[in-house]
């Protein structure tokens, strides 16, 4: 016979009079051999009683059994075990198995992630598991007590698939040039080398053609003074760090100045030269700016300003952060033309803006503004309030290539006056409304076109309303091999023009909006 003890304080269990079990607590679990509860009618003689006592002997429960077989016998059921045998990794997988063993156990179930228990057997698996931790509970049970094992894993978010890889251009897109960031050099050997701004002037002011300026700070009460043509380096890319801008040329001197490697971090107006902090003028001519970096703290107007541009090198230069220009080389005169035209390379110009930004009307607010016959390659324009790259004055037969023009209101605004200009490898867009604009004929002018005889070819225009725009006076003027996608008015704007899209071969509208038309004859302000 099987007897669980679950009376409450029961300590010491006794036969007749033999303790056949002392416990410390309920409940415990033993097997009587030979004995069987006693029927109703059994004499009292036959009678055994089974007698539950507590800790201070007082009786609290009994039972009447008889003798039945072999002598009575203590026995202990022992308590379940559970393990895990095999249990998953973290993975990105929704399903999972799980092994266990149990022992001793009457029962087993299972509780995933809190439910109810069911019912389970070993292997368990699962499926459609949700993103996160879980946890599985087995609980084996028998007579004696319980046990529990509980394994915990978690299914990852699998990894983002490769992106996509981009279409193929469509026909007429081409490959863009970077720009090349400013570059480590070697300076010459016989170079003389000045740890001070002292030492600086001092040297600027001597015969030495080379200087090699340490890397430290350097500050001055106005801008440093290069009228005799003497080359200027950093002796570490980036390491000679100037708070006061530098003028390159003067009313005498031999020009052909050079600055190297330079970092200029300004924001005091008086240690600038008209504005800027680099200003070329006079006898400047053959001035060279090579890998140098310009910050101009939203207080500064210009980065550099080339009013003497004959034989200017301008390579591999950042400029940001400043009022009207990054870089500027123009001398103000229509009918001049200068016999080595200078050479813009790999310019990165950003956040070009008045307080209010558009306020300057047009007049200011460019990364890059160019005003003569130049050679203009690898131009990178972000965040300039009026136009990435604003060329005109007295702009003829000249080259604009590689322009990477986006975050600004126009990509390239032509004003009075460009001529027999080719501008190639436009990439304009997508946060830009006009990819190019040729100014109208203004009265304010003699009613000169501004735009004359320039092509713009092999270009990708993203933009909002137009990708070229062609204004009143607008003469010869033509587009060709370009993509065009997401105007809402028009691939190109063609108004009252004289002439112009002569060639229009290779352009490609399919990606223009839905209502917009290849060529847009209204005036812009209809759209």
């Amino acid at each position: 016979m099987r007897l669980v003890g679950a009376k409450p304080n029961a300590v010491r269990y006794t036969l007749g009079r033999h303790t056949i079990r002392h416990v410390r607590r309920a409940p415990f679990s033993l097997v009587l051999y030979g004995y069987r509860p006693a029927s109703r009618g059994t004499s009292a003689d036959a009678r055994i009683k089974l007698v539950a006592r507590g800790r201070k002997g007082r009786r609290l429960a009994f039972a009447g059994l008889v003798r039945w077989g072999r002598p009575a016998t203590l026995t202990r059921t022992r308590g379940p075990s559970v393990r895990f045998t095999s249990t998953p990794a973290n993975t990105t997988s929704t399903r999972a198995t799980l092994a266990f063993k149990a022992t001793n156990a009457a029962s087993t179930s299972c509780s995933l992630d809190g439910a109810a228990f069911v019912s389970c057997s070993s292997p368990v698996s699962f499926t459609a598991l949700a993103l996160g931790k879980h946890a599985l509970t087995v609980l084996a049970t028998n007579a004696a007590g319980a046990a529990t094992a509980v394994a915990s894993w978690v299914v990852l978010a699998p990894p983002p698939p490769p992106p996509v890889p981009p279409p193929p251009p469509p026909p007429g897109t081409v490959t863009f040039a970077p720009v090349t960031p400013p570059s480590a050099y070697a300076p010459p050997p016989t170079a003389i080398t000045v740890y001070s701004s002292a030492q600086l002037k001092q040297a600027l002011a001597g015969s030495a053609p080379d200087i090699v300026v340490a890397d430290g700070l350097y500050d001055n009460n106005g801008p440093f003074v290069n009228a005799g043509g003497q080359h200027v380096y950093a002796q570490h890319l980036g390491g000679a760090v100037f708070r006061a801008g530098f003028v390159m040329g003067g009313n005498w001197g031999p020009g052909k100045g050079l600055l190297q490697g330079l970092a200029f971090d300004v924001s005091d107006p008086s240690k600038v030269l008209n504005g800027s902090i680099v200003h070329v003028w006079g006898t400047g001519a053959g001035t060279q700016v090579l890998d140098t970096t310009f910050e101009g703290n939203h207080v500064i107007s210009t980065g550099l300003m080339a009013r003497q541009v004959e034989g200017l090198v301008v390579r591999r230069v950042v400029a940001k952060d400043f009022l009207d220009w990054g870089v500027m080389v123009d001398t103000n005169v229509s009918s001049y033309t200068p016999a080595v035209p200078p050479v813009l390379e790999d310019i990165n110009a950003a956040n070009v803006t008045w307080p209010t930004p558009r306020a300057s009307n047009g007049t200011a607010e460019a990364c890059v503004w160019v005003g003569v016959k130049a050679v203009v390659k690898r131009i990178k324009a972000r965040n300039c309030a009026w136009e990435g790259l604003w060329v005109g004055t007295g702009t003829r037969g000249s080259v604009f290539e590689d322009l990477d023009l986006n975050d600004v209101g126009i990509g390239v605004y032509v004003e009075h006056f460009a001529s027999n200009t080719f501008f190639r490898r436009i990439h304009a867009g997508p946060n830009v409304d006009r990819g190019l604009t040729c100014e109208w004929a203004d009265p304010a002018w003699g009613t000169r076109a501004a735009c004359t005889d320039n092509v713009i070819e092999d270009s990708y225009f993203d933009t909002r309303v137009l990708g070229v725009y062609l204004d009143e006076g607008t003469t010869r003027t033509t587009v060709r091999n370009s993509v065009f996608v997401h105007q809402r008015c028009g691939a190109i704007g063609n108004y009252a023009g004289v002439g112009n899209l002569w060639d229009t071969t290779g352009n490609n509208y399919s990606g223009i909006l839905a209502g917009a038309v290849p060529v847009y004859t209204h005036h812009l302000y209809s759209c």
